[in-house]
């Protein structure tokens, strides 16, 4: 990709073979995100004494400056489950309201601005609806 328009954004060359497409499309993204792209999934820390459920392991993803998570987990005795690493947490503190991975019933689950999380109590719960525009 050795094209660039006046505003500083990549574009193909004609002379770029086809097979490059892909990385040609992820460099435009990537230029116009101010946020640094897709980070792709990372598996988070689990706190002691919490357990991941039914196998899905607690992930986190930051893309164009919103953050993901996904997994289900039950708290340690005290409440908390993962960490949230820097760069990802949220400015200020936020409350999601997720599932209960054996009832459905509905919880609440916290993730802090210094990255420790809680959940309402020990039960395991569903993280996929926790959604938040990442740290500066």
């Amino acid at each position: 990709m050795t094209g660039q328009t006046t505003n500083g954004l990549p574009y193909p060359d004609p002379t770029d073979p086809i097979s490059q497409g892909a990385t040609a499309i992820k460099n435009l993204a990537t230029a116009m995100d101010p946020h640094g792209g897709d980070t792709g999934w990372v598996v988070l820390a689990v706190v002691s004494g919490a357990v991941i459920q039914n196998g899905r392991t607690p992930k986190i993803r930051k893309f164009g400056g919103v953050v993901y998570l996904d997994g289900q987990i039950a708290a340690n005795g005290s409440g908390f489950s993962v960490t949230i690493p820097a760069g990802y947490r949220p400015a200020t503190s936020k409350r999601f309201a997720v599932s209960e991975t054996a009832t459905q019933n509905t919880r609440t689950y916290q993730v802090n601005a210094d990255g420790t999380t809680a959940s309402s109590n020990a039960v395991g719960v569903d993280l996929a609806t926790c959604t938040w525009i990442a740290e500066g």
